[in-house]
């Protein structure tokens, strides 16, 4: 009975973790207040209405293209970027960016930290624009958009009135309303829903956006691991076109390809796009430091260096679920949200590390192979998923947890030196 008392803790700290896991999802419902509706702002925008006098003029001498530019060194720059250039009839130009953040701003890595991520729209001289990027040595495409008349000039007074001072701040969102979904939704609203049609009929390999952004991402493996154990279930769904435009290079495929032009190369750049290997970062890396950390725990043979060991592992893997946690409850980072990995990687590893500080491998133990099994059930149905999952996290925690069932126990078979016997005829 005692026995049962003393294990009440930790299984109501099981609760509470599954708890979380089960309403994650719903604590912080995404319905985001944007500083400007911009999808309001499209729909009553006019792009169709035959132009006549100086504004047929003014539009017909306008020219508007996208210009899809590679990645950089700079994490948030290596999925590329994207831009409108507007060149005007007297020979200005203009480019519009969407997705620009200033760091210097009070409180940004705060509100990055939540999920609350403001960022702007600038207007900024084309020609100066163009050789900052140019001098940067990314590469750069121009796709020259073939537009109406009408679809131009409404285009460029969307744009103008999206950079006014009040209007040129959005809540960014990673997969949904980023730099490139910002120039993928005008130019559908410029083409009255045509591009989208198109995009969602068009057939793609099977992608989610894991997997896809895990192409750009497993460039640092370590950093590719760590965003996805952060992110849950929400994003491994399959995508059509239309939702794989997050990325740039993608984005500006399907508008060669809808539009029927090819992409002029302004410059073949000097830095180079070759993306990672996931299966690296994902498989082969987690995988290898979980087999080897679990060797290193059941050849070890002195028992303060096996505590010591392994309660190290288990604080570190401890914070992890503090993060994840955070992450789940207390943000806006919805791709957080619902995250499987909380069933074996949550706070209970503390209690086990907290037993295995206080001599009571036993109990230990027994924490390790409860977190094995939810840790082997969801792993089973990652590998499942065909659209990418999260099997990263699992393929390195799982060598660790099953040291509790290696050769009938080890932990608890771990012995201190014995003490010297006396002999009876001494």
């Amino acid at each position: 009975m005692l026995s049962r008392m003393k294990r009440l803790p930790a299984l109501l700290l099981l609760l509470v973790c599954l708890g979380s896991s089960l309403t994650g999802a719903s604590l912080h419902p995404y319905n985001p207040e944007q500083p400007f509706d911009s999808q309001a702002a499209l729909a009553a925008t006019d792009f169709s209405t035959p132009l006549s006098g100086d504004a047929k003029v003014y539009a017909g001498q306008c020219h508007i293209s996208v210009l899809v530019m590679g990645s950089l060194g700079p994490l948030y720059s290596w999925f590329g970027h994207v831009a409108f250039l507007v060149e005007e009839p007297d020979g200005r130009s203009i480019v519009y960016d969407y997705g620009v953040f200033d760091t210097s701003k009070p409180g940004f890595f705060l509100d990055f930290l939540k999920g609350r991520m403001l960022y702007n729209v600038w207007r900024t001289d084309g020609t100066w624009r163009l050789r900052s990027e140019e001098e940067s040595g990314r590469s750069i495409i121009r796709y020259d958009l073939p537009l109406s008349d009408s679809q131009k000039l409404g285009m460029i007074r969307f744009l103008e009135e999206n950079t006014q001072s009040g209007n040129d701040q959005y809540l960014y969102h990673f997969y949904r309303d980023n730099c490139s979904t910002r120039i993928r939704d005008i130019v559908d609203a410029a083409t009255g829903g045509a591009f989208k049609d198109w995009a969602e009929t068009q057939p793609i390999a099977p992608t989610s956006y894991r997997s896809a952004a895990n192409r750009k991402l497993s460039r640092n493996p370590a950093l590719c691991w760590i965003l996805n154990f952060l992110q849950g279930p929400s994003v491994d769904t399959r995508l059509s076109l239309w939702d794989a435009m997050f990325l740039p290079d993608t984005l500006g495929g399907a508008i060669g390809d809808f539009f029927g032009i090819q992409g002029e190369v302004v410059q073949e750049g000097t830095i180079a796009n070759k993306d990672g290997s996931p299966f690296l970062a994902l498989v082969i890396l987690p995988l290898a430091i979980g087999l080897c950390l679990s060797s290193m725990l059941i050849l070890v043979r002195e028992k303060p260096l096996w505590h010591w060991m392994m309660g190290t592992i288990l604080f570190v893997l401890g914070l992890l679920s503090c993060v994840l946690l955070y992450g789940m409850c207390l943000t806006d980072l919805d791709m957080t949200w619902g995250n499987t990995t909380i069933l074996y990687l949550n706070p209970l590893l503390f209690v086990a590390m907290r037993s295995i500080h206080k001599g009571e491998e036993e109990r230990a133990r027994w924490i390790l192979k409860g977190l094995s099994v939810p840790a082997l059930a969801v792993l089973a149905l990652s590998l499942c998923n065909p659209y990418g999952s999260n099997f990263g996290t699992e393929l390195l925690v799982l060598p660790i947890y099953l040291t509790a069932w290696v050769r009938g126990g080890r932990l608890t078979r771990l012995q201190s030196p014995r003490p010297e016997t006396v002999s009876p005829h001494a």
